[in-house]
């Protein structure tokens, strides 16, 4: 689903940059590496571009 961008406001995007980088940590304690192609998907994520299903 994609959303307007403009709706997202600073505050979220931190929130959303936060779940981004807990993720990375847990995935990391796992030992897992993250893909650097998968960046662009979490780049538009905390710019607001895409939304995660609910």
């Amino acid at each position: 689903m994609t959303i307007d961008a403009t709706k997202i406001n600073r505050e979220e995007q931190d929130r959303r940059a936060k779940l981004v980088r807990d993720a990375f940590r847990s995935n990391a304690q796992e030992g897992l590496k993250p893909n650097p192609a998968c960046q662009p998907v979490f780049d538009a994520f905390i710019a607001g571009e895409i939304e995660l299903p609910r």
